[in-house]
């Protein structure tokens, strides 16, 4: 299923206008520090989403054992733990990134789709407001994985 969405996402990019050389080489080259900056940037942000539930007085723990379920404090644990998710999946990418392997770039095109999917998600728990942010971050990153796609190896 995942090859197919980058099989269709792939042919969708072929249309849509190119980025010249010097900057696809630049991405490529510096994938690895985009993606690990990234990463940190989401990591820290669901730290913070865990920090901000606290202090509204829920306790991580008690949400976890159910001491607390049902409470909207818990949606904030669900968020944070989504966002640490797609967080992790794209620190696992830094390094094949670095190495210009097409498996680094294929890991941070799953972080992407996990990340729509958590934002599909959150939506059910925030409302809607969040919802365009995220389908405008995963479309500006899928625009510029897909514009530095073939220059990694297989």
């Amino acid at each position: 299923m995942l090859v197919t969405l980058e099989d269709r996402l792939w042919s969708l990019s072929d249309r849509l206008p190119k980025l010249p050389e010097v900057v696809t080489s630049r991405l490529t080259k510096w994938a690895w520090v985009i993606a690990l900056t990234v990463a940190i940037l989401v990591l820290l942000d669901a730290f913070d989403i865990v920090s901000a539930a606290t202090a509204f007085g829920g306790s991580c723990t008690g949400v976890l054992l159910g001491c607390v379920g049902g409470s909207a404090l818990s949606s904030f644990y669900v968020a944070a733990g989504l966002t640490a998710c797609y967080g992790f999946v794209y620190l696992f990418g830094v390094r094949p990134l670095r190495e210009l392997r097409y498996r680094g770039w294929q890991i941070i095109f799953r972080g992407t789709i996990i990340q729509l999917a958590a934002g599909v998600v959150l939506t059910f728990f925030f409302g809607p407001n969040g919802i365009l942010l995220v389908l405008a971050e995963v479309l500006c990153g899928w625009y510029l994985l897909f514009a530095i796609r073939s220059s990694f190896v297989y």
